[in-house]
């Protein structure tokens, strides 16, 4: 996890110059958004939106309250990246929320969640307690792409389950999945406060967010914060060099992929290769032992036609010799 940044604020009324931005799951600016204790509203509100789109999720009670770690979650894991954000909500069930902004396809993102859980969940336990007093932990994940099936549901919701039967094994652990694009698509109402998060979140036209914040006083305040972060030349300057990085990376994971996939190919010629090599090792094998017993047949003809001629020369009778030479009537016929 990184700290979160500091947020210097413009005055809203200043005139701004608008910088290209088109990424609102850049890291820098969700961490802005999201994490900053000014603003936890929006979070609260947007959490509180996740919530009411599934009333049977791990939360049925409002969100009122949100506190964010004092403390950073470090990783062991050399592909982490600092995207994640530890939240406490304050509710009467108590739980502990990591939500985290994914804007590239990852199909490791699972593997990361339990990951993280584990960590999440060893943090709670101090000398002396007892697993009975660790709080359950939901892990969010907003994904800017789809990762899961298209005709499946824009909300994942995803447990510790027994295969056999199904049942719920623990209510420690809970992982959400919310898609944004697909929930855009797929929403059961065009006004419900997730799509409309989700909308902004994928918005890149100014005129979206605008016609957000006439109609909603949270996307006013969404629409003053992010001008004022857009405003902000070192802000953007973060936000820029972490969109290059993000895009070098693509690029470098695109290369690796593609040098991947050469690697698997020559694997694959190399495979076929050795396969065709053993096959001709075993055929040429077979030929030298049929050589090798051929050669031996002839010798052993040669040397009895050898013997039968001498015997044969020295007057003795010809059914000697055959037994003797175990030649054929032919063979000796030949002699003659």
């Amino acid at each position: 996890m990184v700290k979160l940044m500091p947020n210097p604020a413009l005055p809203s009324a200043a005139p701004v110059k608008l910088r290209k931005f088109d990424n609102r799951f850049n890291d820098v600016f969700v961490k802005f958004l999201f994490a900053n204790e000014k603003q936890k509203e929006f979070l609260i509100d947007l959490l509180n939106a996740i919530f009411d789109e599934r009333k049977q999720l791990c939360i049925t009670e409002r969100i009122t309250d949100v506190t964010y770690a004092d403390r950073e979650l470090v990783s062991l894991n050399i592909n982490e990246k600092g995207a994640r954000l530890d939240v406490y909500v304050k509710t009467s069930q108590g739980q502990i929320i990591d939500v985290e902004f994914q804007s590239k396809v990852d199909e490791s993102i699972i593997t990361r969640d339990l990951f993280y859980f584990g960590k999440l969940f060893e943090a709670q336990l101090h000398q002396g307690a007892s697993y009975d007093q660790a709080l359950p932990i939901i892990v969010i994940d907003v994904l800017k792409e789809n990762i899961f099936p298209k005709d499946e549901d824009y909300i994942t919701f995803a447990g510790l389950t027994n295969l056999l039967t199904g049942k719920l094994i623990t209510k420690l652990e809970y992982i959400i999945f919310i898609e944004a694009r697909k929930c855009v698509m797929l929403g059961e109402s065009k006004n419900s406060r997730l799509i409309m998060w989700m909308n902004y979140l994928l918005s890149k036209s100014d005129q979206v967010i605008e016609a957000l914040a006439k109609k909603d006083s949270i996307f006013q305040k969404v629409l003053d914060a992010e001008r004022n972060f857009r405003g902000d030349t070192k802000m953007m300057d973060i936000y820029s060099i972490n969109e290059s990085l993000h895009s070098v990376n693509e690029t470098l994971n695109i290369k690796v992929n593609s040098l991947e996939n050469k690697n698997a190919l020559l694997e694959s010629e190399k495979a076929s290769l050795e396969s065709e090599n053993a096959s001709l090792k075993q055929e040429i094998q077979q030929t030298e032992a049929r050589v090798k017993l051929e050669t031996e047949a002839r010798v052993k003809l040669e040397a009895a036609i050898n013997t039968a001629k001498n015997m044969l020369a020295k007057g003795l009778p010809r059914s000697l010799v055959k037994e003797i030479t175990e030649l054929s009537d032919s063979q000796l016929a030949a002699l003659s």
